[in-house]
């Protein structure tokens, strides 16, 4: 494209510029005087290479930094929908996790089930209403005019040169540091056992859904030693719903009845490292990340069974207890991985995928009631929301 120039004696269009313009979202008003004074009035529109393009008297008309004399413009347009929308997922998202958890399940989880599905409905709620609020009383702005004179002499003229440029493209910061709540699907022991309710079958009864959603499985805050590497602390929740079991036997001569119950709640403590491995490669509004962690997770595993056997002949019953449980902390590691897209600078979501094990134990095997053994460990599928500045 040809651009019309002013050369400090009239326009021209003897310079070579770059075939690609740096343009900007909003235009601004702009009072430039060349170094002949000349006064020129229009709207900012890009810059092409050291050249500030402009629309003045309906062309686009270029001025190389070094012809300019003094320049007045406006500061950047602030939108106001990033605040709008990270208002509404944070505070829906907010309510929805300190609304989950009843009697039955543990702070976090939600249960469609049990119709538990309440503080999902609170959570949308909230986040509508808190993001239509702040669209209406919030305001648009825009950051004060700057005001840059140039004509100081070479070196001084050079460093007025880059803070103007920096001014035009300030560029986006590096966010050290990050906060990021993760929730999701929970592989839970409970999904393993066949879901039945009071009317699937009158001789066996479940009280476990094999749905678990917790709203509030990881809590991290890192820091970014680099924009590839980062490390921190993460708080990850093993808890999960308790499992209650009836069951009835039938057996030659006789028959029976019997009861499983288990809880699981734990609590891991890390260190976290992350990197980004593509993070040269990927545009700036995405990151995908690895983590890792070590520590330590105190956790408290009870299960008890209890069975009566009935013979008819001769007539006898028989009964049979085993309660198996382990207390104390335990050696904790973790394995994540997250790719994120940035709504913009400061706010992040995304899906996410963990596993957290504390070794040392396992979940023993329950045959009567179909319950397999396990590590004393589950994992997350689902999203995250990120903090970053």
């Amino acid at each position: 494209m040809t651009l019309i120039l002013c050369s400090g004696h009239g326009y021209s269009q003897t310079r070579a510029l770059p075939d690609s313009m740096v343009r900007d979202e909003f235009p601004r008003r702009v009072y430039l005087q060349t170094r002949d004074g000349k006064s020129v009035r229009g709207f900012y529109l890009g810059t092409r290479g050291d050249t500030l393009v402009l629309l003045h008297q309906r062309a686009e008309v270029g001025f190389p930094f070094e012809n300019m004399a003094e320049v007045r413009m406006e500061g950047n347009h602030e939108s106001t929908m990033p605040i709008v929308v990270s208002s509404a997922i944070l505070s829906g998202y907010a309510v929805a996790s300190l609304a989950a958890g009843t009697h039955d399940t543990p702070y976090g989880y939600v249960d469609p089930y049990n119709g538990s599905t309440a503080p999902l409905v609170i959570g949308i709620g909230t986040g509508l209403a808190v993001g239509y609020l702040v669209s209406v009383l919030l305001p648009s702005s825009s950051a004060p005019s700057e005001h840059f004179l140039f004509g100081g002499g070479t070196d001084q003229d050079q460093r007025m040169i880059e803070e103007f440029r920096s001014f035009l493209h300030p560029g986006q910061k590096t966010k050290r540091f990050h906060l990021t709540v993760h929730g999701g699907s929970i592989s839970t022991r409970s999904s393993s056992v066949p879901v039945m309710g009071p009317y699937d079958s009158y001789y066996s009864y479940s009280y476990s859904s094999g749905v678990s959603i917790n709203l509030v499985r990881r809590i991290q805050f890192s820091y970014s030693i680099t924009p590839v590497f980062e490390v921190g602390i993460a708080l990850v929740r093993l808890t999960e719903p308790p499992i209650m079991l009836w069951r009835h036997f039938s057996a030659n001569g006789g028959g029976g009845y019997g009861s499983y119950q288990e809880s699981l709640t734990g609590t891991a403590f890390l260190l976290v490292g992350g990197v980004q491995p593509l993070r040269q490669i990927l545009p700036e509004a995405l990151a995908w990340k690895i983590d890792l962690g070590i520590g330590y997770a105190p956790v408290t595993f009870v299960s008890t069974t209890d069975i009566a056997m009935t013979s008819y002949q001769p007539w006898e019953t028989e009964y049979v207890q085993n309660r198996t449980s382990f207390d104390g902390p335990r050696l904790a590691l973790m394995l994540g991985t997250t790719f994120d897209v940035y709504l913009y600078d400061h706010l992040s979501v995304g899906f996410s995928a963990e596993y957290t094990l504390a070794v040392g134990s396992s979940l023993p095997a329950v045959p009567e009631f179909d319950v397999p053994a396990r590590w004393c460990g589950n994992s997350c599928i689902g999203i995250n929301l990120g903090l970053h500045f």
